[in-house]
């Protein structure tokens, strides 16, 4: 049977041994596979955010600003020098820039004296800011799109030092950057202007410079360029021909931003761009959990001693109860556990999931109402015109509700033009957002000018002035419709008149009530020149569409326009009305209506508007847009809408954006907390409990009887162990089992009576230490025990003589609890007779204590002693038995000891124990304290120390005496973050009265100087 049983026994374990083993390996897959996930989700962050630095803008604009940095402010050949050794010292081609030097004054440094004219006359303009109002020479923009090269993108240079700003689509001077800081030399330079050539700059040459210059591996993190795979520099084993294709389906597929090639996870971001940057993952390796490792080595010990080693195998009740416990509660709980882990994460993926979808449609539900703007825009403008229409005496009220339509915003300018060319109001060919700055009140108007600055747009100087000065008054609404440029009036008001006669003829056409005529062509190729047409016949467009809405152009000269006819009573055309509205402008009215009512969002989710247009603001503040950098480049078309997890403020958000169709210039993005799309899983959770609470239940019958045999006798020992630690010495435990718990109980028992008679002994020598302060005269002794244990080894006594002196000790015997506390009471039984029938020396009060301790105790105790005596004319004498050095304290001097050497008591018979004098200024103080206070200990292992203890003194030299006791215990409590000590400490203090006249420290009256009241010792 003994055998069977071993068997038995080692077959539980094997078989517990091999389960443990397959749940570790399906635990360390599932945990490899979350960490991969993490590491793929961190990778593909960094990409994103890195893709942003490689850049041809970015890495163009820190290689400025190195190259300007190293230019400013240097003798010109110096910094020529300088340029000169930077091809070679950044690894790019000589002729991948040019750098034209400027003066302080603005003057190149050039020797062709036609370039030179053209370097300064850009630099000149690029100086000028749009916001000063300042007029530009005539002919100044003409002059630098000579020197640049036919580039006519550089109004963001207006105004913009430190900007890198892409002038055209050449492969010469393709970017522009420049920098100005007045120098007070001519010599020096004051201005620097890069033009960088695409042609020697290309987007793979640079990416590849950035990655190695950031030492970034190429074993972990490379590039993909979409349109030359075979420039790209992929990690290996990756090849961009096979690559290349993978990627471009899985971002049209829109599977995310990874996918597995050659067994190995591939990272990319970002999805639109020519270059992808790629990074790569190794397999994940499964990794033992520690947990389980901890869970292996709790049973398995515990079934190795069930087993045992004696000659038969013994399972005890707590040992069958725990193993019952943990294969038929642990295993199926922790099972249920790991089943509840995968369910709720795919759970919470699927409310993600569903929640980012939410966010998305309502996205798109914005964006699909756009176009109710345009129809009750079309039924406003409609009836507008059908009033004139109707009854041509009505022309005046007609075009005083365009002045109101263009005050509202709702378009940007209008032109009303008779069939024979005349105007019948002012127009202008300034935005609407702009000059409707001028409306707002003056404080806002500059913040808001600075805010289309910073987003790139240049207002010309009438503009500035305009929004500066104008002050709406009712009557100066012509001001506002026909803000123009003088030099821009009569060649706009040519145009104007002939587009609106051939309009007007081509209404009369339609109607045959004219002939068509010649014209119409050049027309068209005017209209079609400013709104970026072409291959259509504007007029006739516009002609098929009267009383409509016709959009054309794109990007800045997008523009939808409301063209009409207003006819003469024979039919004929009479007026032609125009209403142009950049996109833009409504844009912005479209915007203005949704974020007017925020209500008609759920609670907690946000709606944003990021603005890819100078003359469309963000929404719902000015700098929203700050917010959401890395999310805009994600939207690159062909994707529109991308939603995912972000982190902002150190909270987790589900984010939605979405490039609007409707909205060319704008991004729409909507923002919940993550704890409200996952509100839902809290009802999940509850039903799972519910279920689990089942296989509770067979636990809980399981645990009940490990329960009534382990757990309530340990709370009942417990419950003794509690009522030792507050003193309750007359409790008894009683377990009347039977078993082991039983006899323990009697141990603690046992334990408790003898603590009882230790509280006894603890009382009795409490009763052996003065309870409060002892004075003779001006003198007061008083001190404070704190014991390690019930009693302890350290004493402090006084005795006021009848002549006026004051003699105390302060002592401390080896050794802890009864022993020492049984030294201590022949000290004071001592001490007390000694001092009542001598005369209160010192040296002969240990001399005499030495040999009664010598006497009785035959060296098995020692005790180190310090003895004072408090003379009336306040001198102090003292002796010293290998007590640590009291500290005396005196009014305006700093903190000494009263050093003096002696050997400790009970050590030596014959031996003589030197004292001395010395004077005690009024106000001075003596501390005595034992070793346990400067030897107790931090954490670490550091003691408090003599020079702690000596600036705790110091800093409360100016309490009274208990609060030097609490000072100093708090302190030292604070330092060891303990509530007892190795050792027993003592603090006593001698203390003698202030004079009258004295001043105490800390008050403002005079103090005595260090060292004045600091005599020397004198020994006797």
């Amino acid at each position: 049977m003994i055998g069977v049983g071993r068997r038995w026994a080692g077959g539980l374990i094997l078989a517990g041994a091999l389960l443990h083993l397959v749940v570790a390996a399906m635990v360390g897959r599932y945990q490899a596979a979350e960490r991969e996930e993490r590491a793929a989700r961190r990778l593909a962050a960094w990409l994103q955010e890195y893709s942003r630095q490689v850049k041809p803008e970015a890495v163009l604009q820190r290689l400025a600003l190195d190259l300007t940095k190293g230019c400013l402010g240097q003798p010109v050949d110096t910094a020529r020098a300088f340029l000169a050794s930077a091809p070679a010292r950044l690894g790019w081609p000589a002729d991948a820039w040019e750098v034209i030097l400027f003066d302080a004054r603005g003057q190149a440094w050039l020797d062709d004296p036609l370039a030179k004219a053209g370097a300064e006359t850009a630099f000149h303009l690029f100086r000028t800011h749009p916001l000063s109002a300042k007029p530009l020479p005539r002919g100044a923009e003409a002059r630098t799109i000579r020197f640049l090269g036919g580039g006519v993108g550089f109004g963001p240079l207006h105004g913009r030092p430190r900007r890198l700003v892409r002038l055209s689509g050449a492969s010469r001077r393709t970017w522009a950057f420049w920098d100005f800081a007045h120098q007070p030399a001519p010599s020096l330079v004051a201005g620097v202007l890069l033009l960088f050539h695409e042609a020697r700059l290309t987007e793979d040459r640079l990416a590849r410079w950035q990655l190695d210059h950031d030492r970034i591996p190429r074993t972990r993190v490379g590039f993909l360029d979409r349109d030359r795979p075979s420039r790209s520099r992929l990690p290996p084993p990756l090849r961009p021909a096979t690559a290349a294709p993978l990627l471009r389906q899985a971002f049209l597929a829109g599977r995310g931003d990874r996918l597995r090639l050659e067994g190995r996870l591939v990272v990319f971001a970002p999805e639109g761009e020519r270059l992808a940057l790629i990074g790569l993952l190794d397999p994940p390796r499964p990794v033992l959990p520690r947990w389980l490792l901890g869970l292996l080595f709790l049973w398995l010990p515990w079934a190795i001693r069930v087993t045992g080693t004696a000659d038969r195998f013994r399972l005890t009740l707590p040992d069958l109860l725990a193993g019952l416990v943990l294969i038929a509660a642990a295993l199926p709980l922790t099972v249920t556990f790991l089943f509840w882990s995968w369910f709720e994460d795919n759970r919470r993926a699927a409310s993600l999931s569903a929640a980012c979808s939410e966010l998305e449609n309502r996205l798109v539900a914005i964006d699909s109402q756009f176009p109710t703007l345009l129809r009750r825009r079309r039924h406003l403008y409609r009836r507008d015109f059908r009033l004139v229409q109707e009854d041509r005496r009505r022309l005046p009220e007609f075009l005083r509700r365009l002045e109101g339509h263009e005050l509202a915003g709702r378009f940007d300018t209008a032109i009303v033009v008779s069939s024979a060319g005349v105007l019948l109001r002012p127009f202008t060919n300034s935005a609407s957002a702009l000059r409707r700055l001028a409306l707002r009140p003056p404080a806002q108007r500059q913040a808001w000018l600075k805010a289309f600055f910073e987003a790139g747009l240049n207002p010309r100087p009438e503009e500035v002035d305009f929004i500066r000065t104008w002050r709406f008054d009712g009557t100066n609404t012509a001001e506002f419709i026909g803000l123009i440029r003088a030099e821009d009036a009569r060649p706009l008001q040519q145009i104007a008149a002939q587009v609106a006669r051939d309009f007007v003829r081509a209404y009369d056409q339609q109607r045959g009530l004219a002939s068509p005529e010649a014209g119409t062509d050049v027309t068209s190729m005017v209209v079609g020149s400013i709104l970026e047409e072409g291959g259509r016949n504007p007029v006739q467009l516009f002609a098929a569409h009267f009383g409509d809405f016709v959009t054309l152009g794109s990007g800045r000269t997008h523009t939808t326009t409301f063209i009409d006819i207003i006819p003469d009573a024979d039919g004929r055309g009479a007026w032609c009305g125009m209403l142009f509205h950049q996109m833009p402008t409504l844009e912005q009215a479209f915007l203005n209506s949704v974020f007017r009512d925020p209500g008609r969002w759920p609670p907690g989710q946000r709606l944003y508007a990021v603005s890819s247009d100078a003359l469309l603001p963000h929404y719902p503040r000015l700098r929203s847009h700050r917010l959401f950098p890395p999310i805009t480049d994600r939207l690159v078309l062909p994707r529109r809408l991308w939603s995912g997890l972000v982190r902002r403020d150190g909270r987790r958000y589900l984010l939605a954006a979405m490039l609007c169709p409707h909205l060319p210039h704008t991004t729409l993005i909507a923002v919940q907390p993550v704890e409200q799309a996952l509100a839902d899983l809290a009802t999940l959770r509850s039903r799972l409990v519910a279920g689990g609470s089942l296989l509770l239940a067979l636990a809980i019958l399981l645990v009940w009887r490990l329960v009534m045999g382990v757990q309530r006798p340990a709370a009942t020992l417990m419950a003794g162990v509690r009522a030792m630690a507050a003193r309750q010495h007359h409790h008894r435990i009683a377990l009347p089992t039977g078993d082991e718990w039983e006899t323990l109980a009697g141990a603690f028992n046992q334990a408790l009576a003898s603590l009882e008679e230790l509280e006894v002994a603890r009382l009795v020598q409490t009763r052996l230490l003065p309870s409060g302060p002892i004075t003779a005269g001006a003198w007061t002794f008083m001190g404070n025990s704190l014991m390690t244990s019930e009693v302890g080894g350290d004493y402090f006594d006084g005795w006021a003589r009848d002549d006026g002196r004051l003699v105390f000790l302060v002592g401390d015997v080896s050794g802890h609890s009864v022993s020492a506390a049984l030294v201590v009471a022949m000290a004071k039984a001592a001490f007390s007779v000694l001092v009542r029938e001598g005369d209160g020396n010192p040296a002969a009060l240990l001399s005499a204590l030495n040999d009664v301790l010598l006497t009785h105790l035959r060296k098995v105790k020692m005790m180190t002693c310090f003895v004072g005596c408090a003379h009336p004319d306040g001198t102090l004498e003292f002796a010293n038995a290998g007590q640590a050095y009291p500290y005396l304290l005196e009014p305006g001097c700093a903190i000494r000891p009263l050093e003096l050497v002696g050997f400790p008591l009970g050590t030596f018979r014959k031996g003589v124990f030197p004292r001395k004098t010395v004077p005690m200024a009024p106000g001075a103080r003596l501390i005595m304290f034992t070793d346990g206070l400067v030897e107790a200990v931090s954490p670490a292992g550091e003691p408090f120390s003599y020079p702690r203890l000596e600036a705790t003194l110091t800093a409360t030299r100016a309490l009274p005496a208990p609060a030097v006791f609490a000072a100093v215990a708090a302190q030292v409590q604070a330092f060891t973050q303990a509530e007892t000590w190795a050792d027993d400490v003592t603090l006593a203090l001698l203390e003698r009265e202030p004079a009258l006249h004295a001043t105490m420290p800390g008050s403002t009256g005079p103090m005595p100087g260090p060292g004045d009241n600091d005599p020397p010792l004198e020994e006797s």
